[in-house]
C-alpha cells in the first residue's frame, strides 16, 4: 500500500524546509511530522495553538515562501528568530538590542534587514488602513521622504528602494477616520549576525 503525501506537509516543503521549521518552533522533526499528521487528520486540538495557526496561514494559496518566513518573524517577535532569503536564522535587529524584540508604541513593530532590503513587521493584521512613513534625519530633525502601503494580506512593509543609513527612521500609522495610532519613530536599520 502506497502512503499518500500529507497536504500540509507538501505545502510546508514547497515554502520552507522541515528542519528549519522544526528548529524555529523548538521541536524535533519527528514531533513536527506528528503535528502535520494531526493537522491533516483533523486532530488539531492535539497541536499547540501557535503551530495550528501557522499551518492555517501557510495553507493559503497566495502565501509564498517569503510570506511563510515573515509570519514566523511576526509570531516569534520576542525571541531571536528571524529570516534570510532562503533560510530561517538568527538575526540582530540592531546593535542595541542584540535580538528580535518588538519596538514598543501604540503599534508594535519589528524591522528586519538583509543587505539593502528591510522588512518592517507590524502587529495589527492585514488592515489596509496601516501605512509606513519613512523619514530622514537632517540636522537633528526628521523629514518625511516616502510613504509605503503594505501588500494585501501581508502584515509587513518591504522597503528596498532607499540607501540604508543610520539616519533613516520609520513610523507605522493606523487611521480609521476617527482615531490615529502610531508606532512612534524608530531607526530603520538592522544587521545580520
Amino acid at each position: 500500500m502506497q502512503q499518500t503525501a500529507s497536504k500540509i506537509g507538501e505545502v510546508i516543503k514547497k515554502k520552507l524546509s522541515i528542519s528549519d521549521l522544526a528548529d524555529a518552533f523548538g521541536i524535533s522533526r519527528p514531533t513536527l511530522y506528528r503535528y502535520i499528521e494531526y493537522y491533516d487528520t483533523e486532530r488539531r486540538d492535539s497541536i499547540p495553538e501557535h503551530i495550528t495557526q501557522y499551518f492555517d496561514y501557510i495553507s493559503a494559496e497566495d502565501v509564498d515562501g517569503n510570506d511563510a518566513r515573515v509570519k514566523l518573524v511576526a509570531m516569534k517577535g520576542d525571541g531571536d528568530l528571524a529570516i534570510t532569503r532562503n533560510r530561517i536564522s538568527t538575526y540582530r535587529v540592531n546593535s542595541q538590542t542584540g535580538s528580535n524584540r518588538w519596538r514598543e508604541g501604540e503599534i508594535r513593530t519589528l524591522p528586519v534587514s538583509e543587505g539593502s532590503r528591510t522588512m518592517v513587521v507590524f502587529e495589527g493584521g492585514f488592515d489596509p488602513r496601516y501605512s509606513l512613513v519613512l523619514s530622514l534625519r537632517i540636522e537633528g530633525e526628521l523629514h518625511p521622504i516616502g510613504e509605503y502601503r503594505h501588500a494585501e494580506s501581508r502584515g509587513f512593509f518591504v522597503i528596498d528602494d532607499v540607501v540604508p543609513c543610520k539616519d533613516l527612521f520609520y513610523e507605522v500609522s493606523y487611521y480609521d477616520g476617527i482615531e490615529r495610532r502610531t508606532s512612534g519613530h524608530h531607526p530603520l536599520g538592522g544587521e545580520q549576525r
